[in-house]
């Protein structure tokens, strides 16, 4: 919300989706699988007089970013992380690949999101889960089931995630702030 606030105006609808339920059910009808992102962005686009040709051409030109946190390699439980991931607190972004498809993130979306903090000098890393442990999937892959948008899913590393101790590094809310500000910038 604070990179919208700061965002100057421009051609492009700035958005952001923030859903409840989500570790409870996100099919409910406030949550990420309810059809709430999608009636709002038609709602927008319609009020804009498009019709559904121009509708369905501006979702085509849409991106959005899924920003959730992720794993970083626990110190006790090394092993638990991909053997070629090893995100770590302070590391910068968080720049998430699944290949089942649980994060959004593919080569595409993920080299636009890559150059984008390259050229503004963000700290970034490459997270990818364990092949060998399920994990979760983000509202990001959710969202998608409904309105089909290019995504990259992107985060914060965190030790601990879903327990009551978590901790996050300090630097890197504000490396993912850089990037939202240059996101919508563009």
């Amino acid at each position: 919300i604070e990179a919208i606030i700061d965002t100057e105006e421009s051609s492009t609808i700035p958005l952001v989706a923030l859903f409840d339920n989500e570790e409870t059910g996100s099919s409910t009808r406030q949550g990420a699988l309810s059809d709430f992102l999608c009636s709002i962005t038609k709602r927008i686009m319609l009020s804009l007089g498009m019709d559904e040709e121009d509708m369905m051409i501006a979702q085509a030109k849409s991106f959005m970013l899924s920003a959730d946190n992720g794993h970083a390699v626990h110190p006790n439980y090394a092993e638990k992380a991909d053997i070629t991931s090893h995100p770590r607190l302070n590391g910068g972004v968080l720049l998430k690949y699944s290949g089942n498809m649980k994060y959004t993130t593919d080569g595409k979306s993920g080299s636009f999101i890559r150059a984008l903090m390259e050229d503004n000098g963000i700290p970034y890393q490459i997270f990818s889960n364990n092949s060998d442990i399920p994990g979760g999937s983000t509202l990001g892959n959710l969202s998608m089931e409904k309105i089909s948008v290019e995504t990259a899913d992107v985060g914060i590393a965190q030790l601990a995630m879903h327990s009551p101790y978590e901790s996050a590094g300090a630097r890197d809310p504000e490396a993912l702030l850089s990037l939202f500000r240059a996101f919508l910038g563009r």
